[in-house]
């Protein structure tokens, strides 16, 4: 489930890229076979000292440009990147307080917390494949045992929401793993950093272009600035034409139509007519069903 454009770019750099499993631990167990058969040095992605080091620079760079920080949300997967900043910012400012997020898909590190040990646990679909760790590291839960403060957890919706703000009002491209830490602090499952002086980390920006408008059209439908309807009109000319003017007047922009007689649930001498409309809000879809049951039209609104 490797996004593409992470495969392109690794070849870019000459590497040979390998696609084995549906996640991390089945593409980690097929990378030790290799690496065993084949006599070559294996990098851990996460559980090594020297990665963890560093990816601890970022709490490095932290302290350098917010000296000031009280709290920081990183993602976490495996574990390397949150325990690499958070001993550098513990060991510095020991009062920071350190929040992990993970997809609520994969929560292998909470569990393993909470366990006292590392522990197997999640799987399924996730668009944060960059946080899918089935277990967390051994050298790397000790490090988040000593110093993280809370793990949360967000949900797929969350984190395509977090994509979305992210991309509309920080003109920002993150993947689903790289926004994690915002989904968290949108929906409030970081309570007690209102007012506080607070340091997101976004992780990682490859993300397919085909994911990434789906994340767009499904956060717009959210927000209310996508609708479907189903609208029954009267089966003769101008029927249709009725309609959009109605629509029109309303204000609604109309992105997608579709007549539909044969298979609709209409009575004869009527037809369904099927209309995907871009809309301000959720308001502006109650004034068009308002607008549309004012002259006369059944509205049925798909989500």
């Amino acid at each position: 489930h490797t996004p593409l454009i992470k495969v392109s770019r690794t070849r870019n750099f000459g590497a040979r890229v390998v696609l084995a499993g549906a996640t991390f631990d089945e593409a980690y167990a097929e990378a030790r076979r290799i690496q065993e058969e084949q006599g070559q040095v294996f990098v851990h992605p996460f559980d090594d000292p020297l990665v963890i080091a560093g990816q601890g620079t970022i709490g490095l760079e932290i302290l350098e440009q917010v000296p000031d920080v009280e709290a920081a949300v990183v993602p976490i997967g495996g574990g390397g990147l949150i325990s690499g900043v958070a001993v550098a910012l513990k060991e510095a400012r020991p009062g920071v307080r350190v929040i992990g997020v993970q997809a609520a898909a994969f929560p292998s590190m909470k569990a393993s917390v909470d366990a006292g040990s590392a522990t197997v646990v999640g799987g399924g679909q996730t668009i944060a494949d960059g946080i899918a760790v089935k277990r967390p590291g051994e050298l790397t839960l000790r490090h988040v045992q000593r110093y993280v403060d809370e793990i949360v957890t967000v949900t797929e919706e969350e984190i395509a929401y977090a994509i979305l703000a992210l991309l509309e009002k920080e003109k920002t491209v993150a993947e689903g793993a790289g926004a994690a830490a915002l989904a968290a602090l949108l929906n409030g499952h970081a309570p007690g950093l209102s007012g506080k002086k607070t340091v997101v980390v976004l992780s990682g920006g490859n993300i397919d272009v085909t994911l990434l408008s789906r994340i767009i059209e499904r956060g717009l439908v959210k927000e209310g600035r996508l609708v479907r309807m189903i609208v029954t009109v009267a089966d003769r000319p101008g029927g249709l034409a009725g309609l959009a003017r109605v629509v029109a007047d309303a204000g609604a922009n109309v992105i997608e139509i579709h007549h539909d007689r044969a298979f609709g649930m209409a009575a004869m001498g009527e037809t369904d007519v099927e209309l995907t409309l871009e809309t301000r809000g959720h308001d502006h879809i109650a004034l068009l069903r308002d607008r549309l049951a004012a002259a006369g039209y059944r509205v049925f609104e798909k989500s």
